[in-house]
């Protein structure tokens, strides 16, 4: 599976955050995602603007 080389959208002062639909700030939202992450064993991958990256899967939840 290849990945393209992203950079995320500016959110700029004018309130429209491209990004606000799929942001889960709930914490029963968080903690039912974080669930499904690591039931399915799904690989998640942290990356910074710089290039550097972590890849794991989420093994437990401790919530």
């Amino acid at each position: 599976m290849g990945f393209l080389d992203t950079q995320p959208a500016p959110v700029g002062g004018d309130g429209d955050d491209p990004y606000a639909s799929f942001r889960s700030e709930h914490p029963r939202e968080v903690l039912a995602l974080l669930r499904e992450l690591r039931d399915g064993s799904t690989p998640v991958t942290l990356a910074g603007p710089g290039g550097a990256a972590l890849a794991g899967t989420v093994w437990s939840v401790d919530a």
